[in-house]
């Protein structure tokens, strides 16, 4: 079947119905893309043609060919092997994996996975009741990927959709107060004369070490058993 010529220079009907548009220019690479619509195929080239003339546009024929997963599969042939971690990170790159084709990222090219799809995966881990800490080191590495595509692997253009995407908090604090037989465990192994007096009052009152180092007698009322 052949395309249908319009009048519109570079952009052509196809017998879908859908419109191609080309562009042309030269020391540039042919670029081309189909829309649905005229109005969309017709802004596409205006912006292409404007940013190779004004000396702004990137090539993202590399990005546009190469999907999340052949990124994926690359990163751990080529950066993983050199990490201390490679073992631990091929692990996390095959959950990545399974949760972006779950979601229907993982074919698609590098250069149209957008925030909101990385938004989706963060969403998806969240609701497994991954820690915020684990998420941070999976969108991480999702990131690392796309720094790497862009300096190494000829893909200038490509943003990096992971920066658009809001983690949740990390909160290392842990809240647990040590249990009685615990504390009489440690107390038993220390071999210092003094040191269950210390940790007695240190375990009763919560009291910081540089706190209890500096109390003197005249802060103490044994009366009423408080220390100022």
């Amino acid at each position: 079947m052949k395309r249908i010529n319009t009048k519109h220079p570079g952009i052509d009907q196809l017998p879908s119905g859908r419109w191609r548009a080309r562009v042309r220019r030269k020391d540039h690479p042919p670029q081309t893309e189909t829309f649905a619509r005229l109005a969309d195929a017709e802004a596409w080239k205006r912006r292409i043609e404007s940013e190779q003339e004004r000396g702004v546009w990137n090539d993202n024929t590399v990005a546009d060919a190469t999907t999340l997963a052949d990124g994926l599969d690359d990163y751990e042939k080529k950066i993983t092997p050199g990490k201390k971690s490679a073992k631990g990170e091929a692990s996390i790159l095959n959950i990545i994996r399974e949760d972006a084709k779950s979601l229907g990222l993982l074919y698609k090219p590098m250069s149209r996975v957008d925030g909101g799809d990385l938004a989706s995966l963060r969403d998806r881990w969240k609701a497994d009741g991954v820690k915020p800490a684990t998420i941070h080191r999976r969108m991480a590495l999702v990131s690392h990927l796309y720094t790497v595509a862009r300096e190494e692997w000829k893909m200038k253009g490509l943003h990096n959709p992971a920066r658009d995407v809001k983690l949740p908090p990390v909160r290392n604090s842990r809240r647990r107060r040590i249990r009685k037989e615990e504390f009489d465990a440690i107390v038993a192994a220390s071999e210092s004369a003094e040191f269950p007096d210390f940790a007695g009052i240190l375990y009763e009152t919560a009291m910081r070490r540089s706190e209890l180092q500096t109390l003197a007698w005249e802060n103490v009322n044994i009366k009423s058993r408080t220390a100022r």
